[in-house]
């Protein structure tokens, strides 16, 4: 598993988890900022440099080091709005990459629509960008499971169950109930059913964790919040079964 797969890896699930239409990593090199690793329809191709001057949104996260939003490119004076329409970019997230406290390259969410992005996240980038500083300074190697699979895609539910799964990609957040773990893990739901649920997560949790998993659904005003087990693990993406033997409504688990 060479760098290259794991920048691969981790800018894919990044863009599953937040929603976004696409995300990119790029590298500061001698040619400029260059985006080495991608996901996502809007995201620019490989080997293209991005637009980076002091002035614009890119250029000033590198050189403050503060991860950058612009809510709208119609509003927002530091961006290239003609290179965002030809890739059809509303909205975006900026987050400056460190390798051994060095800024060394930018990690970057795309979306089609304005004001896309939340607090949550925000989170997730954050998150997801600590993992590719591990892999830039060497400490985490990943690759996809398969090579065929994209961020639409991940992990389809081939597994007789004793409760169907629905497909569903829904914002979740996730606490686990034992010491060491942060407060709150955001992720996303891949797939729903009565008895449990899958969802790619910005951190590792171990099988046997007991946590409580919240999420809202469509058309339902109040979010669900059950106690689960993990169930199995493939480095960011978790099965998780209810530890209740239905979905009863809102609070009911905990």
């Amino acid at each position: 598993m060479n760098l290259g797969q794991t920048l691969e890896f981790l800018v894919e699930r990044a863009q599953f988890i937040t929603g976004a239409t696409g995300a990119a990593m790029a590298l500061i090199e001698s040619k400029g900022v260059m985006c080495r690793a991608r996901s996502g329809e809007t995201a620019p191709p490989l080997g293209v440099a991005l637009h980076s001057s002091d002035s614009s949104l890119s250029g000033q996260a590198l050189r403050t080091g503060e991860l950058l939003r612009c809510n709208s490119i119609e509003t927002d004076a530091r961006v290239d709005v003609d290179g965002c329409r030809q890739l059809g970019i509303e909205s975006f997230l900026v987050l400056p990459l460190r390798r051994q406290g060095n800024i060394v390259g930018l990690f970057e969410l795309f979306s089609t629509q304005p004001y896309a992005f939340e607090d949550r996240d925000i989170e997730g980038l954050k998150r997801m960008g600590a993992l590719i500083e591990r892999a830039l300074n060497g400490e985490l190697r990943w690759s996809r499971r398969h090579p065929a699979l994209n961020s639409a895609s991940l992990y389809p539910v081939k597994k007789k169950r004793r409760f169907p799964r629905y497909d569903i990609a829904v914002p979740v957040r996730v606490s686990a109930l034992r010491p060491g773990v942060p407060d709150t893990i955001p992720g996303r739901c891949k797939n729903l059913g009565q008895g449990g649920l899958a969802a790619v997560l910005t951190q590792e949790l171990t099988p046997g964790d007991v946590v409580v998993v919240e999420f809202s659904l469509p058309l339902v005003s109040a979010a669900m919040k059950l106690r689960a087990q993990v169930r199995s693990q493939d480095r960011l993406h978790h099965g998780f079964e209810f530890l209740i033997p239905r979905l009863e409504g809102p609070e009911r688990a905990c």
